[in-house]
């Protein structure tokens, strides 16, 4: 599989146009399948653009049967990882009987109401890890780490 992250300036001009197109056939003919991302839907919410890019990767190690062929699971960094709306439970690792359950947001902070915004330290460790990763979360002039415990996608925010 192939992963072409240019952006669309760059296949504007008629060399480019050409190269790219000898090139996809060249690895086409080779079995490979492409996927494109665009520099500017990265830049705009690289999050959106990782999950798509997982869900394509995750499609195409189904197609081949990754587990038959190889006899090993599909690694869990490839599961799902936490996006922009996702509800998320973390433990601190020096404090492993206290969980702390978030629904990450881009627009809103209420931590009272369980709502953090994606550029707090905890937001900004939490968004695109996966279940079981250990991350690092910046606060101040302290490094705490904290491990995700669960991801429960996509959750609704409302405000009273």
């Amino acid at each position: 599989m192939g992963v072409e992250c240019d952006g669309a300036t760059y296949h504007s001009s008629k060399s480019a146009r050409e190269r790219d197109r000898l090139r996809q056939e060249v690895l086409e003919g080779m079995q490979w399948h492409l996927h494109r991302i665009w520099s500017t839907d990265w830049f705009e919410d690289p999050q959106r653009e990782a999950e798509r890019l997982r869900k394509v990767i995750l499609a195409r190690l189904s197609e081949l049967d990754v587990d038959q062929h190889y006899k090993e699971p599909i690694p869990e960094e490839l599961g799902e990882t936490v996006c922009i709306g996702d509800k998320v439970v973390v433990h601190y690792a020096d404090e492993p009987d206290r969980h702390i359950t978030i629904v990450l947001s881009n627009t809103m902070n209420d931590p009272s109401k369980g709502i953090l915004h994606c550029e707090e330290p905890l937001g900004e460790a939490v968004l695109g890890s996966v279940r079981g990763a250990e991350i690092e979360i910046d606060i101040g002039n302290k490094i705490r780490t904290a491990i995700v415990e669960e991801i429960i996608k996509d959750q609704i925010i409302t405000v009273h």
